[in-house]
């Protein structure tokens, strides 16, 4: 909030009230309509243009933080998320095998649930898109957090268990 504060006061200065920055869902974060809304003397500085959608994107991030807590008191239940996109594949395999789930979910009496795509390394987040991630709800906030550090023990083991990568070596039964 203080961030839009201030960047609308920016934009004031720069030309008046004739534009403002479209912090909405479908602005700033991810549409075309971010640069468009932007008045032309702020357009042309790329600084505050990256600065715009920064703040966009944190004022986001932090609602959704917000919305999260809102949701966790209201309902009575505890909600947390476990990022699992930058693992290697065989920790995201074991993480969210159905045996894997269905052992700790009982263990904990949290439900557990699989959601977002997976994005390669390097690669953007598409619009409208997350990273892989695991939904953890649960009775309590402790069941919760103790749902979240089995998950991420299951993590440490399989990337533990992993074989290495032996790119340069043959796995083939003759040599010729």
């Amino acid at each position: 909030a203080a961030a839009q504060a201030a960047l609308a006061r920016a934009t004031a200065r720069t030309s008046g009230n004739s534009g403002a920055i479209d912090m909405t869902a479908g602005g700033a974060s991810g549409g075309s309509g971010a640069l468009s809304s932007l008045p032309a003397a702020v357009a042309g500085n790329e600084a505050a243009t990256r600065a715009a959608m920064f703040a966009a994107a944190l004022n986001q991030k932090a609602n959704a933080v917000l919305a999260k807590k809102a949701l966790m008191q209201a309902g009575g239940r505890a909600v947390d998320e476990l990022e699992i996109n930058d693992h290697i594949q065989h920790a995201r395999w074991k993480v969210t095998q159905r045996e894997t789930l269905e052992e700790v979910s009982e263990r904990t009496d949290c439900s557990i649930i699989n959601k977002g795509m997976y994005i390669q390394p390097g690669k953007p987040v598409p619009p409208g898109q997350r990273k892989l991630y695991l939904l953890i709800e649960g009775p309590s906030p402790q069941a919760v957090e103790f749902c979240k550090h089995e998950l991420e023990r299951v993590i440490e083991d399989a990337t533990a268990n992993a074989r290495p990568d032996d790119s340069g070596r043959s796995y083939a039964r003759y040599n010729v």
